[in-house]
C-alpha cells in the first residue's frame, strides 16, 4: 500500500518546510525511482520516526536514495491483515496493513491538510510535531487504488494553499466535496458508484462525524490529544 500524498507538507514529517519536500520529491523524480518509492520512504519516515535531511545536505540525500531503495519492495504490517479496497481505517491502521506492491493507498477525506489547519485554527496556536503526527495517525482515510487516488480533489498540487484554507471552514463539507469528485470518476478507474457511496463513503462519514464534533471545540481537541498522550499542558 502506498502512503497517502493529500498534503504536501506532511510527506516527510509534520514540522518540514514545502520547500524541501519539494526538493526531496525532485531528488526522488532525478533517481527515477518515481512516486511509488518516494511514498515508501514517507512510510519508513512514519514507522521509525525518521527525519530525512534533504536540503543542501549531501549525505541527506544519500540516506533519502538509500530508504528509497531499501523500502520500495518492503512489506510492513506482514503479521496484520491487508487493507481491503474501499476499507475505512485510520491512517495508522493504513500504516500498520499495508503491503508493498498492492497499488492501494489510503486517502485522507478530507485532507490531513484541512483537518490540521481546522484544528490549529480552532485552538488558535500552530500543533507540535507529537501532535501533528498524532492527528495525523488517528484519523480517518478510505482505501482505493493509486490511480484512482491521483483522480482526487485534493492529491499531492490540487491541494491548494486557498482549497485548504477554504475546506478547513468546514470539514465535513469538504469531505463531501471531495466525495463528489471521486463519483464522477469512479466509473473511469472501474469502481461502482454504489459501492463506493454505501461501503466507503456512507461508513466514512458517519466516523466522522464524531470526530469532526470533537475537533470543533478546544475542549474537544484538548480531550482528543489528551487521549492520545500527546497534549502539553499550557
Amino acid at each position: 500500500m502506498q502512503r497517502g500524498m493529500g498534503y504536501v507538507g506532511e510527506l516527510l514529517a509534520p514540522s518540514a518546510d514545502l520547500k524541501a519536500l519539494q526538493l526531496g520529491w525532485d531528488g526522488v523524480k532525478a533517481l527515477g525511482l518515481g512516486e511509488t518509492a518516494y511514498n515508501a520512504v514517507s512510510r519508513y519516515a512514519d514507522l521509525t520516526g525518521a527525519r530525512l535531511s534533504i536540503v543542501g545536505d549531501e549525505a541527506g540525500s544519500t540516506t533519502l536514495s538509500d530508504q528509497i531503495k531499501a523500502t520500495a519492495t518492503d512489506g510492513i504490517g506482514a503479521s496484520a491483515e491487508p487493507v481491503s479496497k474501499l476499507e475505512v481505517v485510520t491512517y495508522r491502521e493504513s500504516v500498520e496493513r499495508a503491503v508493498a506492491g498492492d497499488n492501494l493507498t489510503g486517502d485522507h477525506i478530507p485532507s490531513i491538510a484541512a483537518i490540521r489547519t481546522h484544528v490549529e485554527n480552532t485552538l488558535g496556536l500552530p500543533l507540535t510535531r507529537a501532535q501533528a503526527t498524532a492527528l495525523r495517525a488517528e484519523t480517518n482515510t478510505l482505501i482505493v487504488d493509486g490511480d484512482f487516488h491521483a483522480s482526487g480533489r485534493t492529491y499531492f498540487s490540487n491541494n491548494t494553499p486557498a482549497q485548504v484554507a477554504a475546506d478547513a471552514q468546514d470539514l465535513q463539507a469538504a469531505a463531501f466535496r471531495d466525495q463528489a469528485v471521486y463519483m464522477q470518476n469512479a466509473e473511469k478507474f472501474g469502481y461502482n458508484r454504489e459501492d463506493l457511496q454505501g461501503a466507503a463513503f456512507n461508513v466514512l462519514n458517519e466516523r466522522n462525524s464524531g470526530l469532526f464534533g470533537q475537533l470543533s471545540t478546544k475542549d474537544g481537541i484538548k480531550q482528543f490529544f489528551t487521549n492520545l498522550g500527546a497534549w502539553e499542558p499550557e
